[in-house]
């Protein structure tokens, strides 16, 4: 009767176990379709197509919606590979049924937010909803050893093989946007171009603006410094340019592009008993804007993704803040594709991008005491492949930033200037790919130790191809070729990571062996006395 009694009381727990899986599926299930779907006010087009479907992929994706997408499928690959057969299943058969179900159901749902008109469809959102069914598998076999107990499986060999693969595989993956994540095709076709002030007119700036140009590419150092040689800016930009204003007459009630992309610029604010200045000036009580928007410029500077803007300013109060805004692209205190301001003693540049949102202002490219006078300063700002520079008045006088995820996480954590951020951000973003591959190659390397060749092969081969393919993963869909720089950055973290594990688990093994070599000795001479 007993035996029976427990294996009713076993059979109880199983289906109790199984209810309990197929409650976490359906709630993920419920909780992906509402979340992305909402409020479910669909909408399908007269020409619908196709092609509707494959261009209503093409949205900004920020790296916030990276994340929190992968948060939402956990609970979705966590359940699933409970309840998958797994005495008929293998782990790595499990796994890629897991993968084709990420995929699949949010593969389902982008299509669906294609006729949602609140929504947006991205290929990123895929991507992340994938990765985040493959941690929930991950995270139920984890806890199935903790409960288990079953330790002894994870340390072996084989499997720390397959963490040091899986691992990589992984890193690299989550790498394949960041390339993407770099792009201007998130600036807004709607923005005017404003100068002095915001589009509110809230922030305003005082000073004085000789011109501007801005160029749908990023032009070379070569051309930087004929610039400042020459002093006529249009003529390196070339057929590049997309607006041209010179504002050197401030008695003019209208300015003009000279390139004919753009409309004219006109004057707001007060417009009576106002001593014009030349060149321009510009107040809280009057600045310049244009009377439309500024799509055709913000058309070609989308399709390249790269921009110049070169002008001539000059502060007329070293202690306006706000930012006070110079030049900008936008709609508003909190919505921008571009602006260049001024705070304090400071130069504030700002670029929309799916790193930085919306505002452009995380992070934001600060260049201290330029305006630390009154003087004129010639100011070239190029942006290409998610590096923001900035040259002031003379060739080496360049400062920089390059927008990557990492630079998010390396501004929250240190307040430090721009440049050193750039670089803190550069070692952060390659510590946490290559750190774990280094630790894993030293274990891996001390579990099949005194075979020599095996271990200049994989020590080799460990750390030189994963550095070499995320370095191809990251220059893809961009014209920058591969960073040796970057590269070799790579190398030396993994190498120091992986001499770092391993000479501590050789002082581990050793204090282990004198510890027992002591207590024989110590029970040899208790024994005789």
């Amino acid at each position: 009767m007993k035996k029976i009694s427990k294996n009713k009381s076993r059979k109880l727990s199983k289906s109790i176990e199984k209810l309990m899986g197929v409650g976490i599926l359906i709630s993920s299930l419920v909780l992906v379709f509402f979340l992305t779907l909402f409020p479910f006010d669909f909408s399908f087009p007269d020409n619908f197509s196709l092609e509707y479907i494959y261009q209503s992929f093409y949205h900004e994706s920020y790296l916030e919606d990276f994340l929190v997408n992968i948060i939402f499928f956990i609970p979705f690959g966590f359940s699933l590979t409970y309840l998958l057969p797994r005495q008929k299943l293998r782990a790595i058969g499990t796994l890629i049924v897991v993968l084709l179900a990420s995929f699949v159901l949010s593969f389902t749902v982008e299509v669906l937010q294609a006729f949602i008109p609140s929504r947006s469809s991205t290929l990123t959102d895929i991507l992340s909803n994938s990765f985040g069914g493959i941690v929930g598998y991950f995270g139920f076999y984890l806890l199935r050893a903790i409960a288990l107990r079953q330790f002894h499986n994870f340390l072996s060999l084989k499997a720390f093989t397959a963490y040091f693969l899986g691992y990589t595989i992984l890193a690299l993956t989550i790498s394949l946007p960041v390339p993407h994540l770099s792009n201007l095709a998130s600036w807004d076709s709607n923005f005017p171009l404003i100068l002095g002030n915001e589009a509110t007119g809230d922030r305003p700036w005082q000073g004085y603006l000789a011109e501007v140009h801005i160029a749908d590419r990023a032009i070379s150092r070569a051309e930087v410094a004929k610039v400042f040689s020459r002093q006529i800016a249009s003529v390196e930009l070339g057929n590049s340019l997309v607006a041209s204003y010179q504002l050197k007459d401030g008695t003019q009630e209208r300015f003009s592009d000279r390139t004919g992309y753009l409309p004219d610029l006109f004057w707001q604010g007060k417009a009576t008993n106002f001593a014009r200045a030349n060149p321009v000036f510009l107040s809280g009580d009057r600045w310049l804007t244009t009377e439309l928007p500024a799509a055709p410029a913000i058309a070609q500077i989308r399709q390249t993704s790269q921009f110049t803007i070169i002008t001539t300013v000059a502060t007329a109060d070293i202690h306006q803040s706000g930012p006070a805004r110079i030049i900008s692209l936008s709609g508003g205190p909190y919505q921008r594709n571009f602006t260049l301001a001024q705070e304090k003693s400071d130069l504030v540049l700002r670029v929309r991008s799916p790193i930085t949102g919306e505002n452009g202002a995380i992070p934001e490219l600060v260049v201290p005491d330029v305006f630390k006078d009154f003087q004129w300063h010639q100011l070239i700002i190029t942006y290409a492949n998610s590096l923001l520079q900035i040259y002031v008045d003379k060739l080496t006088n360049l400062h920089y930033v390059e927008l990557t995820p990492a630079i998010l996480i390396a501004n929250y954590l240190f307040p430090l200037t721009t440049y050193n951020l750039d670089i803190f951000s550069r070692v952060l973003y390659y510590g946490i790919i290559f750190v774990p591959l280094g630790l894993l190659l030293g274990i891996i390397n001390f579990i099949i130790q005194g075979k020599f060749f095996v271990n200049l092969l994989l020590i080799g081969s460990g750390i030189l191809w994963p550095a070499l393919l995320l370095e191809v993963i990251l220059s893809s869909g961009t014209d920058r070729s591969i960073s040796l720089e970057n590269l070799l950055l790579s190398l030396a973290i993994v190498f120091i990571s992986f001499v770092l594990i391993s000479v501590t688990m050789f002082l581990v093994v050793e204090a282990v062996k004198l510890c027992r070599k002591n207590d024989k000795m110590f029970k040899k001479l208790t024994t005789k006395h």
